[in-house]
Formats: C-alpha cells, structure tokens, sequence
C-alpha cells in the first residue's frame, strides 16, 4: 500500500497564475427567489418533481390569465376609441348641455377604474412571469445534474453552456481559471472547488 506524502497540494500566492472567481449570475438571483417565496430547494429528484409539478400549474394559470387580460385590454381600448368618438362628435355638434357633460365623466370615471384593475392585473403578470422563470432555471439546474427533463421559458434553454454547471476550469495561455457559478452553502462550495481543484491538478 503506497504511502501519503502530507504534501501540500495548493496555497495562497499573490503571483501565482491561477485565480478563482464568484460568479452571482441569474441562477443564483433564481434560487434566491424562490427561497424568498419559501420553497425548499434541493439538489434532489424529488425536489425536481416538486418544482416542476409547480412550475407546469403556475405556467397553466399565467397562460390563462394572460388570454384574460389580452381580451379586456382590447375591449377596454375599443371602449376608449369609442368614447373619444362620442366626444369629439359632441363637440362638432356644439351641444355640451349639462346631460351631455355628465355623462361622459361617469364613463370617463368608469374607464379610469378599468384602466387602473388592468394595470394592477399586468404588475401580477409581470410578478407570475418573473417566477416561473426563476423555477425554469432551478428545475434546468437540477435537471442538468440528473440527467433529467428540462423545461422551457423565455431563453432559459438557450444558456445551458458552460453556466449550467455548478463550476467550471478553463486553462488558457499558461492560466488558469476557476469560476464557481452556483452554491447553496459552504460545504456546497466547498466541494464544487475540490472538484474543480482536481481538474487544475
């Protein structure tokens, strides 16, 4: 049996040539997310089912949230052509009796309700959105290490390069380099750098 030479594999030197960099990229602003919004996340296949038996409801709601607004964005913005019609026929006629006045400011205060439900409906969108994204790219992460399903949003399938590992070495010109993309906690980093550092040797 070979002997352990208690060798000091690597140290810290101002001069040396490899270097080490902390990448927060939009995987890590995902997890963050997600955890914000108190979901478990693991690096496990059952989380894996979990994130994607949500992710496929809340994509099913958004989608069908979003025919919703479409629709009355378009009703409301016919209603508004309509309604600038009415006025500006009025007054060509010349006839802004105190009727005629009225009426057209309770539409008009109808039409500003309207308007500020669909905006507030469109800020929840945009809300939907940035979370189904955010679990795209916690599933993707998984699915990657499992060699499982990936899911698709938005350009989520199209940054699975280099970045879709947890770390990654490149030696390039005598250099080398370490960039370490995605870690929930020390031990996590811990161990991507001790794989990572097997490569430098």
């Amino acid at each position: 049996m070979g002997k352990p030479f208690f060798r000091d594999r690597f140290e810290e030197n101002p001069k040396s040539i490899s270097e080490i960099n902390l990448v927060y990229n939009y995987r890590l602003e995902a997890s963050d997310k997600l955890k914000n919004l108190n979901y478990k996340i693991e690096n496990t296949k059952n989380s894996y089912d979990d994130l994607k038996f949500r992710f496929e409801n809340l994509k099913s709601e958004y989608e069908r949230k979003n025919v919703a607004l479409v629709s009355d964005f378009n009703a409301y913005n016919a209603w508004v052509s309509t309604f600038n019609a009415g006025i500006q026929s009025g007054r060509q006629r010349d006839r802004i009796s105190e009727h005629n006045y009225r009426r057209p400011m309770t539409e008009k205060d109808e039409l500003n309700s309207i308007h500020q439900n669909l905006q507030e409906r469109q800020e929840e969108m945009k809300r939907m959105n940035d979370t189904i994204s955010s679990k795209a790219s916690v599933i993707n992460e998984i699915a990657v290490n499992y060699e499982l399903d990936v899911v698709n949003h938005r350009d989520d399938g199209n940054r699975m390069g280099t970045e879709f590992c947890q770390g990654n070495h490149t030696s390039k010109e005598g250099r080398q380099t370490i960039t370490i993309y995605q870690f929930d906690n020390g031990g996590r980093l811990v161990r991507v750098l001790a794989h990572e550092f097997r490569h430098a040797l």
